[in-house]
């Protein structure tokens, strides 16, 4: 076989030749290499071609020290973490402008390891450019921020004056201990309800958050309605009041008490209670605190439900608290029924004969009592329980179920056991709280930190408290202090921590910023773009079910003929414009020429709300901040411009596919003689009218073939633009003026549906007043003749109307237009905060 030839193919006889890939000599170093347009080896263009000029290599980032944010060009701050990709999304927002210009694509970006003291952030870039025909380099490039330190707007009023706080939740529970508090503190941690606080203080008998919102407060206010039972009131106090501005400033106060019945209390019912509970009781213990009380009677299983509402009509008090109770040893134990499940814990009904430990040695008490722990008690094992045979009681109830029922000397409420030395391979989270001198004081130090340990125990014993919380892995924890713990002492079992979580003094405030970080940019992308498409897009559906008649009667009645003389116009009003439309088209005719609007009420309003949202953002000096009336005006008409180039087509669409209903004979029965605008404007509608459209799509087909392309459904854009930007500017400030008067401030997250209805009716009114005359310019001008035009712009179709009707002919349709502004603009922005609210 020769060299360089392949076998012969199997029963084929041939010989098959071997395909090698072709190489030239590079022209600069002569390398062997594959053919490419350059005819240059990577090497030598790479010498020759430097991609990354002009791309920056040393740029600045400002950072937040307090909240660890960066700043986003202009005005907006960022929580990101160390290395964190919402880190590189912000380092990598400053190099776009440079490398769009320089046609240069970014395939791959990383951190180049920096040490924190040294106030650097290092990224290394890999660069990709066609430099040739087809022939792509790819280059690293590295970029060094400095970070630059600077509070920011919130950070920096909170360190001037640190109790600048707008409203204050006031948490209170009236009891001997603090253990509700330090369960809700680890419900706030994990739904991060209490990282928009400015500072949280511990306060006798409870806690206050300080928020810079009040709308940060009633969230936290009611995330805490939906966990416990609570009664909430309000109050505020007027701060300042700029008389020009007509701005009210408050400092709002939310005063939340807890229920005062915490599990495992013992409470006596008063018969009354008991009647009304079913017989339940009279003697009951507290299982479990929801949004609602879970009351047992440990001698029939009986389990009730007592909503906060119907608790503060009998406002019963705890007669034995968990601080009161004592410890027992189980001598035997018989089983009296099989073991059941109520709201998923199990109890089993037994009779127990117990002792006090506390009688050991000194007298021989016992005492046997029906308990509901039988599937949890042992001959020899510690119980905790309430003494009803020694104790000292001071409740009325109490004593009135003592004296009418035979009730058992001791309540048994959980199994004990024995207290010893241990470490945990788990932690909790804190919050960050300042105390006071009182709290500080040794023996309340001593007593929380009492509490803080039983509460962990509590942790271990029940798995349905720690469903509900965080547990995470300790790293310091080591695995031969286990053997110090007893086989039978509950243990919180390793699958139930949070893998890959370090609690050290280092790491736990980034830990906090990188949790605040990604709620944070959630938030951002959530409120700035998804809720207000959603909530604009339901705002205009709203908008368009309630307005749409009054539209169609207002363009009848705007682009109807001009009578001659001695003749009537073809409708008297809009009342006989009603009458006629369902007497020709029936029901349907007054929606005639909705598949346009229908077909882009979503793109519509959502873009309007959409681009307003934006608007607010950037006139925002920071974030939750409500506006003034002034930068409403401004938001306002800053949306006005955008929905115009959506407007115009639409309503183009629209007009035509209305005027086209008029019958051609009516259009004929204007006179052909006497000129002026009456001539013009009725030659114009004729022409119109003879055009039949099949709907809004044939319509638009038939604009693009004979008025000129897609310009033609531009036709009217001035006026257009000439109604929306100031009608928007005004709509938008008379809505927030409204709303602020109607709250008495800036706040008006309290307002009710009644007043956001009053609000966006007087708001729409007051955009069809303002404008009208130029939406009638508008209408006219979209339904004239292309070929043979009527007016030759906006002002010639101003001044011919004025002169054929006077003033009255740049109101026509004046009347259906208001009466549909104010119920169709209610419609709209009532939908559009409930749906924004609802959102969140």
């Amino acid at each position: 076989m020769l060299p360089g030839s392949a076998a012969p193919a199997a029963g084929s006889g041939m010989f098959v030749p071997t395909q090698t890939v072709g190489t030239v000599l590079c022209c600069i170093c002569g390398v062997a290499m594959q053919p490419n347009p350059a005819n240059m080896c990577a090497r030598c263009i790479r010498a020759r071609v430097d991609i990354t000029e002009g791309v920056p290599r040393h740029a600045a980032v400002v950072y937040c020290p307090d909240c660890t944010s960066y700043l986003q060009p202009p005005r907006s701050w960022l929580r990101a973490g160390p290395e964190s990709p919402e880190l590189m999304q912000i380092l990598l927002r400053r190099l776009n402008r440079p490398l769009a210009r320089l046609r240069v694509s970014l395939s791959a970006a990383e951190f180049v390891f920096s040490e924190p003291h040294s106030k650097r952030l290092r990224l290394k870039l890999r660069l990709r450019r066609e430099v040739f025909n087809a022939v792509v380099l790819e280059q690293t490039h590295p970029v060094e921020f400095t970070v630059h330190d600077r509070l920011c707007d919130a950070c920096a009023r909170a360190q001037s004056n640190p109790d600048q706080w707008v409203a204050v939740v006031q948490l209170r529970q009236h009891v001997p201990h603090r253990r509700t508090f330090l369960y809700l503190e680890q419900l706030l941690l994990k739904h991060g309800q209490a990282s928009l606080a400015l500072r949280v203080a511990a306060a006798p008998g409870g806690l206050d958050f300080f928020f810079g919102s009040r709308s940060h407060a009633a969230r936290l206010v009611d995330f805490l309605a939906t966990v416990a039972p609570v009664q909430t009131q309000t109050a505020k106090q007027l701060v300042s009041h700029d008389t020009k501005s007509n701005v009210y400033n408050y400092k709002h106060t939310f005063s939340v008490e807890i229920c005062p019945i915490c599990r495992e209390d013992l409470i006596a019912l008063s018969p009354q209670v008991s009647r009304d509970l079913g017989g339940l009781g009279p003697i009951v213990l507290c299982i479990k605190v929801t949004n609602a009380i879970a009351l047992l009677d440990p001698l029939t299983l009986r389990v009730h439900h007592l909503e906060e509402k119907k608790y503060r009509v009998y406002n019963f008090k705890a007669a034995l608290t968990s601080k009161q109770l004592v410890e027992y040893i189980v001598l035997d134990i018989e089983h009296e029924s099989p073991e059941i499940t109520i709201d998923g814990s199990r109890y089993q009904l037994a009779y127990a004969q117990v002792a006090r430990v506390s009688d050991f040695g000194k007298n021989d008490t016992m005492f046997t009592v029906r308990t509901h722990l039988g599937h949890l008690l042992n001959p020899g094992d510690l119980a905790l329980g309430y003494d009803l045979y020694g104790a000292n009681l001071n409740d009325d109830d109490m004593d009135t179920a003592m004296m009418r029922h035979s009730l058992p000397e001791v309540i048994l409420v959980k199994k004990s056991f024995a207290k010893r030395p241990r470490t945990r391979r788990w932690k909790l989270k804190r919050l960050p709280m300042e105390e006071d001198a009182v709290n500080k004081a040794k023996g309340e130090l001593e007593k929380r930190a009492d509490e803080y340990e039983e509460f962990l125990r509590d942790l271990e014993h029940n798995s349905d408290i720690r469903f509900q919380i965080d547990l995470y892995k300790d790293e310091d924890y080591r695995s031969e202090m286990a053997s110090t713990i007893g086989d039978d002492v509950p243990t919180v079992p390793i699958e139930e921590l949070i893998e890959d979580l370090s609690l050290g003094d280092d790491e736990e405030e980034d830990e906090g910023g990188e949790g605040n970080q990604h709620a944070d940019m959630i938030d951002q992308i959530m409120g700035d773009v998804v809720k207000d498409l959603v909530a604009g897009t339901v705002g205009g559906a709203a908008n368009l079910i309630v307005g749409h008649p009054f539209d169609t009667i207002k363009v009848k009645l705007q682009s109807q003929p001009t009578p001659a003389p001695g003749q009537f116009p073809k409708y008297a009003g809009a009342v006989d414009a009603v009458k006629q439309t369902i007497a020709a088209e029936g029901p349907r005719g007054l929606y005639k020429g909705m598949g346009a609007p229908l077909a882009t009420v979503a793109a519509f309003n959502a873009l309007l709300f959409t681009v307003r949202g934006q608007m607010e953002a950037l006139l925002r000096s920071e974030p939750g901040q409500p506006l003034t009336v002034n930068q409403q005006v401004v938001a306002g008409a800053g949306a006005g411009v955008a929905v115009s180039f959506l407007a115009c087509p639409t309503e183009l669409i629209k007009c035509s596919a209305l005027a086209s209903a008029a019958p051609a004979a009516a259009a004929a029965a204007a006179s052909p003689v006497g000129g002026g605008a009456a001539t013009a404007t009725a030659t114009a509608t004729a022409s119109v009218a003879a055009v039949k459209y099949g709907g809004p799509v044939d319509v638009a087909k038939q604009v693009l073939r004979s008025e000129g392309g897609v310009g033609g459904l531009f036709k009217g854009l001035g006026p257009t633009l000439a109604r929306e930007v100031p009608g928007n500017a005004l709509m938008f400030g008379v809505y927030e003026a409204i709303k602020q008067y109607l709250a008495g401030g800036q706040d008006t997250s309290s307002l009710g549906r009644g007043s956001l209805v009053v609000a966006g009716g007087l708001a729409g009114a007051s955009f069809w007043g303002s404008v009208y005359p130029t939406d009638v310019v508008k209408s006219v001008i979209q339904v004239d003749d292309y070929k043979n035009p009527k007016y030759s712009g906006s002002m010639d179709a101003f001044r011919k109307i004025l002169a054929a009707d006077g003033v009255k002919g740049l109101y026509k349709g004046f009347g259906p237009a208001m009466a549909r502004s104010v119920p169709a603009n209610a419609a709209c922005f009532l939908a559009y905060e409930v749906t924004r609210s609802a959102l969140g």
